[in-house]
């Protein structure tokens, strides 16, 4: 008996194995990247499943969503090859968790406590949202959770992120710059896997599709200010265009009526900026 992590290169996966380890309750976790299985390959795949008992997969494997690259057609459809190739084993698991992203939401407009349901409503207009979208549309199933996440932050995210790049910038006595003022959900990963943990133990609960996110909502300058309170840091926070930007926030009612006991943001914060912390000094030691 095991679970199956895909996609074990990226942030969530790499959280997932900091949090998790090898194993949960005594089965094992593969994670598995493209050097172990390529999932474009659908006789591949199936192999796998044929050669291991899978109780649950967790689906993390995705290619795009980066600003630093434009997606294409290609890396759409390969999207949706390799969710179909592992959602066609779903009738021999327990549980398949995908992990959506704000993106399968049209982000062209406001989201202001945007509901789970709304996924219906949208459609987006770039490649990487519409294979999110259509992830969640079809896995229409008693055994698929959707959890969506509007950004998660973490020691394993990449430097130029919001969070992580700014504490690197108040480490540094650097100035946070940021383009835009907006809301936005952020969440820290250790409550994400709270969520995968009491899934993995508690199995399917009312609904299918749960926005990840918290009840208080933060500007990007408010999210800045906790991070240079927690650095102790006496950088400026600069704000290129005054125009407030797109905000992207959930509604947090349905992930809200489970018995999970959240850090929060600041917290979170709190304690990213200690294990970084932790890790410059082993650094510079």
């Amino acid at each position: 008996m095991s679970i199956l992590v895909t996609g074990k290169n990226g942030q969530i996966a790499k959280d997932i194995k900091d949090y998790f380890d090898l194993s949960f309750n005594g089965k094992r976790i593969f994670y598995l990247g493209r050097e172990e299985l390529d999932l474009k390959d659908k006789n591949k795949v199936d192999l796998f499943f044929s050669k291991n008992k899978i109780d649950y997969i967790l689906h993390t494997s995705i290619i795009g969503g980066r600003r630093t690259k434009t997606d294409t057609f290609k890396d759409f459809y390969d999207n949706l090859t390799i969710f179909n190739n592992v959602y066609s084993h779903i009738d021999k698991i327990k549980l398949f968790v995908n992990f959506d992203s704000m993106a399968s939401f049209d982000r062209r407009s406001n989201m202001n406590n945007i509901k789970e349901e709304q996924i219906f409503n949208s459609l987006p207009f770039d490649y990487y949202g519409l294979s999110k979208n259509l992830m969640t549309r079809i896995g229409l199933h008693k055994k698929f959770l959707n959890l969506r996440i509007f950004s998660c932050f973490s020691v394993n995210e990449s430097n130029d992120r919001m969070i992580k790049g700014n504490i690197l910038k108040c480490l540094s006595n650097q100035d946070i710059i940021i383009n835009q003022n907006k809301k936005l959900d952020f969440v820290y990963s250790t409550d994400l896997m709270r969520v995968i943990e009491y899934f993995l133990a508690n199995g399917m609960q009312k609904y299918n599709d749960y926005n990840v996110c918290y009840d208080e909502k933060y500007c990007l300058h408010k999210i800045a200010k906790i991070i240079k309170k927690q650095t102790g840091s006496n950088s400026q926070i600069l704000i290129t265009d005054k125009k407030n930007g797109i905000s992207n926030t959930g509604d947090s009612s349905r992930i809200n009526s489970l018995p999970i006991n959240f850090i929060g943001l600041e917290a979170g914060i709190a304690e990213m900026v200690d294990k970084m912390r932790r890790k410059l000094w082993i650094f510079v030691w």
